[in-house]
């Protein structure tokens, strides 16, 4: 299991963050931030932006992806929050140095989305935390070689994972409990 721990703004008021940077290769990098606190209510929003062409021909990449969470504490001791995830990533592969260039796999990409819905709380004995998610992807090997000689052919793979999971804490942070509550499942 991968616990995404999202980034929140859990002080009043707005901050916003930025970074860009380029380098050999025509790299370029790209990262905008912002979240913000007003009363219970709280969000955080970003995006990123890397691509470079590589070092050598046919080894650039590509990646893309946008960030967003809500969340709204219900008391002094429960939150709910809302977070969706979203990248579009791609990859050549340059091959072996010095090879035959037919010999290259292709191109790689990958698309994922993640959305979930938390509901935790906090006391002094113990925490405790349902979540809700759904996530899926594709990841799809393009132009890749085939078996018989001079043929080319892209692989596709498509997947969903959903469920509900909870967790239970007591004193000194000990587990108590944790595991699939309602459902779970996978295609592809």
């Amino acid at each position: 299991m991968v616990n995404v721990v999202p980034k929140r703004k859990l002080t009043e008021g707005v901050e916003t963050k930025g970074q860009v940077a380029t380098g050999r290769w025509s790299t370029l990098v790209g990262t905008v931030e912002h979240g913000g606190k007003k009363d219970r209510l709280d969000y955080y929003i970003g995006c990123g932006y890397r691509s470079s062409d590589g070092h050598r021909t046919a080894a650039d990449g590509e990646l893309k992806n946008i960030y967003g969470s809500l969340g709204y504490a219900l008391s002094p001791n429960w939150d709910l929050n809302i977070v969706t995830l979203w990248n579009d990533n791609e990859a050549s592969d340059p091959g072996e140095e010095g090879a035959d260039p037919a010999l290259r796999e292709g191109t790689f990409e990958t698309r994922t989305w993640l959305a979930e819905a938390t509901l935790s709380n906090s006391y002094d004995t113990a925490d405790g935390s349902l979540k809700v998610y759904w996530n899926g992807g594709e990841g799809d090997w393009l132009d890749y070689p085939a078996p018989t000689p001079g043929v080319r052919e892209s692989l596709c793979n498509d997947s969903l994972f959903k469920g509900c999971v909870y967790s239970i804490k007591g004193g000194g942070s000990r587990q108590v409990c944790r595991g699939p509550l309602l459902f779970s499942s996978a295609s592809g």
